[in-house]
């Protein structure tokens, strides 16, 4: 890959001249150079000059003939009128989604349990694992289970439970190794519980992973080596130094109180996330699956809904940290879920769809337009309506959109909507703006897409001739100027 190095400093009168030599024309230079020290001179310039070079690879810019710095002017104010109408859309879906989300998830818990708590929106028990190990060895034929299987299983659940022991090892090696000489008898005994709680969790789990390796082992087309589940590490459950005697001085007590009893907290936390895990993957679990298979565990169970300490400095929980956010939510005493739900970014919803009870998914999943054997397409057009929302919130050119590598297209959806990708060979990946547009007209209209585009380029006024506009068109994805004015 080529290094770009960088550049020296230029006044704006300086980069018009640079721009006059490589042979653009001002009409007016005064308002250029206002326009310049308004707008940000690489997305105005090089956001748009391919499209307007004689030959995009010469080391040397020469701009055809007749090209007018007006014209790029004009593609900048196109694309950001643009994506703000794009941004809207998407608006509209998120809307759609969270609203479906929250209802029916209330529906759910309220109609079998009127009196059901307020905040059990925030209760990871309320939601299912979204990756069941015992359910996706028993859906594999007999000699199917791959190296790669083995790996997945190995990556959602020892990566993040052993990445989540490491944190409370951590703080207990803080403690053990700090200069503070107190602890109260009675929080020193609560907190060898709540260790010895997690290990008995960790030791349920070890017994799950057992019978899983015990079925690889008997599998015949596995491979050998390496393809063990490894098992989870309990922590040592004693304190290696004396925390009952008090050092004048030192340390507030009360304040190294406090200290114990938030990590016991975080402990049974902990506990809660393991037992949930360990439910859901026992031999006798009948939850059926409706999740993409590489979807991170850490993703779900790490959600801000089920942080004890969402607010790192005074150990609130998500309800209380959003209150102090949000003036609106401090009126309830437990915002609803169809309230709090506003305060969710898109990908935290993505997230926590991966746990809802599959009942409720499917209705989520009806709700937008979809069957409940599409489920799979909804999870991956909303991962790439993500994107594209955040390459709007983050002021991208639009018209040079692309989804990115790391955001695989399901085939179905391609099949569907007939999806121009890229391919690896092993996977489908990058759509542009256009195949993008479509996945989002699945959940919502673009008429207002539509309508900018004609009104924009074919008034008489228009500085975008037709060999321009095609050029632009083709970058967006497709040439046809009347597929984008049908959406």
């Amino acid at each position: 890959m080529q290094k770009t190095f960088s550049k020296k400093f230029k006044t704006f009168e300086e980069q018009i001249n640079l721009l006059k030599h490589r042979g653009l024309s001002f009409r007016d230079e005064k308002e250029a150079v206002d326009i310049l020290s308004k707008k940000n001179y690489f997305d105005v310039i090089n956001g748009f000059e391919t499209l307007l070079l004689k030959d995009p690879k010469a080391e040397n810019k020469e701009y055809n003939s007749d090209t007018k710095f007006e014209q790029f002017i004009e593609l900048y104010n196109f694309d950001k009128m643009y994506s703000a109408i794009v941004f809207k859309a998407i608006d509209s879906f998120e809307n759609r989604l969270k609203t479906s989300v929250a209802y029916r998830f209330c529906e759910f818990v309220y109609n079998s349990n009127p009196n059901a708590n307020p905040a059990c929106y925030m209760d990871i028990l309320m939601y299912e694992n979204p990756f069941s190990l015992h359910n996706r060895l028993n859906t594999l034929q007999p000699g199917k289970i791959t190296q790669k299987f083995v790996n997945d299983i190995n990556y959602e659940i020892n990566r993040f439970i052993n990445g989540e022991i490491a944190n409370i090892e951590s703080k207990i090696t803080t403690l053990q190794t700090s200069t503070v000489q107190y602890i109260s008898i009675k929080a020193r005994k609560k907190l060898l519980k709540a260790i010895s709680n997690v290990n008995n969790s960790i030791l349920n789990a070890n017994s799950v992973i057992n019978v899983i390796n015990n079925d690889i082992r008997l599998t015949p087309a596995v491979r050998r080596s390496g393809d063990r589940i490894t098992y989870l590490t309990p922590f040592a459950t004693s304190l290696t130094v004396n925390l009952t005697k008090v050092s004048s001085g030192v340390v507030n007590p009360n304040t190294v109180e406090k200290s114990i009893q938030i990590f016991i907290k975080n402990l049974q936390e902990l506990k809660i996330r393991l037992d949930k895990i360990y439910s859901q993957v026992s031999a006798n679990s009948n939850t059926a699956i409706h999740t993409v298979p590489h979807f991170e565990l850490k993703n779900f169970v790490g959600h801000n809904l089920f942080k004890t300490n969402h607010d790192k400095k005074d150990n609130n929980n998500y309800i209380d940290s959003s209150k102090a956010k949000y003036s609106y939510l401090q009126k309830y005493e437990v915002p609803p879920f169809w309230v709090i739900i506003k305060t969710l970014e898109l990908g935290s919803v993505l997230k926590l769809m991966y746990g809802l009870n599959t009942a409720i998914l499917d209705k989520v999943v009806l709700d937008m337009g979809l069957t409940p054997s599409e489920k799979h397409i909804l999870f991956n057009s909303t991962k790439i309506i993500i994107d594209l929302r955040n390459h709007c919130a983050h002021f991208g050119l639009v018209n040079r959109f692309r989804t990115k590598h790391h955001i695989k297209i399901n085939t179905d959806l391609i099949n569907k909507l007939n999806l121009r990708t890229k391919s690896d060979g092993n996977s489908h990946y990058e759509i542009r703006l256009f195949d993008t547009l479509q996945v989002l007209a699945q959940f919502t209209s673009l008429h207002e897409v539509s309508s900018l585009f004609k009104e924009f380029f074919m008034a008489p006024d228009c500085l975008i001739d037709p060999k321009l506009l095609m050029r632009l068109l083709d970058r967006m994805g497709n040439d046809n100027f009347l597929n984008w004015c049908s959406f």
